[in-house]
């Protein structure tokens, strides 16, 4: 997992907890985006 990818995570943590349940949709689907075969994604 790249750096990038770490900081989308974290984006991801912070969206949910803050109930922005797209914004985290779209920080996933960016991580996908960024490696397609992420099984954590």
């Amino acid at each position: 997992m790249g750096l990038e990818e770490n900081d989308f995570y974290k984006s991801v943590n912070e969206k949910f907890d803050e109930e922005d349940y797209q914004g985290a949709i779209d920080d996933y689907s960016k991580i996908i985006e960024l490696d397609p075969k992420n099984v954590y994604a």
